[in-house]
């Protein structure tokens, strides 16, 4: 039988989310059962206890318990060894409810004040009966970047030797997760900076979550190279309706484009009408392909995608797959 684990919390009050020492209290469901209750837990403590219970799902009845904005709460998300989902259960179809009678409605409370302990437990048992969106925080992107680990101006060495050898780690590297990838055959970009004895440094967009990443690549931080892997995050976050399909946002037809995009660490993209008006000129650091299709739904349907370069890059081919263009 496959294990479901749901971790409910309740920020306890005159806590502070945007503190290191904030307290919560702590439910953990193991496939529907109560496996462990916690009356006070400091938010380092969660991140143990979400890895030690490897947690699918952390259920609470307000996401801003777990940081103050978006930036802090996929911060903490992130930290997680496998990043679990984040569930609301009191917004259904996008309504909010309140708690307390979402509990009575469904037989989980009989009345009277609920404490922060049976509130975790009340929303760990919501989540696991599939009451409760998914707050979606992160893209279905991963980056990883592989960087120096240590400034050139460090001694032991002269400096242009170092600058060899590390560019030529960051080469190696950027080779070995390259293979990875292709082998797994998982999608990518792959942006670098050249140097002449290797990269000065190298990112890819996978277009993966996380934790589909796991067992395949490592993060590391060595003292010459680093390896930091992170989801990507939104720019707004999603409620999705448990255990419903997610809505596909169709492409307005009528009106017919040709998209200029110029990939690379910094990518532009320019959206025109068929007659040449222009509709948007912009440039972003590290956007993907999904950005992109994503901003180009909102303005029709594409038909040319133009490139500056011959061949045309492997980012502006697969686009121009996507859009059927």
């Amino acid at each position: 039988m496959t294990k479901h684990v749901v971790m409910g919390l309740d920020i306890l009050p005159g806590e502070s989310p945007s503190r290191s020492t904030a307290k919560y209290a702590v439910t953990i469901l193991v496939n529907n059962k109560v496996r462990k209750k916690f009356s006070e837990v400091k938010k380092p403590g969660l991140l143990k206890l979400i890895d030690e219970y490897e947690v699918d799902v952390i259920a609470v009845d307000n996401i801003y318990e777990l940081g103050e904005d978006t930036g802090e709460i996929a911060a903490f998300m992130s930290r997680a060894f496998k990043t679990p989902k984040l569930v609301q259960v009191n917004i259904i179809n996008g309504k909010e409810y309140e708690l307390e009678a979402l509990a009575r409605s469904l037989g989980l409370h009989e009345g009277g004040k609920i404490d922060p302990l049976k509130t975790s437990e009340i929303v760990a048992k919501l989540a696991s009966m599939g009451v409760g969106s998914e707050a979606v925080i992160f893209e279905n992107e991963t980056r990883i970047t592989i960087a120096r680990g240590r400034s050139l101006t460090q001694g032991g060495m002269s400096k242009e030797r170092y600058r060899r050898n590390i560019d030529s780690l960051i080469l190696r590297k950027t080779k070995e997760v390259k293979e990875i990838l292709d082998k797994n055959k998982i999608d990518y970009d792959l942006y670098y900076r050249k140097s002449p004895h290797g990269y000065a440094g190298s990112v890819f967009i996978v277009y993966a979550p996380r934790r589909s990443l796991f067992g395949l690549i490592k993060q590391r931080k060595g003292h010459d190279v680093h390896v930091i892997i992170e989801p990507v995050i939104r720019e707004k976050i999603e409620f999705v309706p448990l255990f419903r399909r997610r809505k596909i946002h169709k492409a307005r037809q009528d009106r017919y484009l040709i998209v200029g995009v110029d990939p690379g660490i910094s990518t532009g993209l320019a959206v025109l009408t068929i007659d040449g008006y222009p509709l948007l000129l912009m440039s972003k650091r590290w956007l993907s392909r999904n950005q992109i299709l994503k901003i180009l739904s909102e303005y029709g349907k594409t038909l040319i995608v133009a490139t500056d370069s011959n061949p045309p890059p492997m980012f502006a081919k697969k686009l121009a797959t996507a859009l059927n263009a």
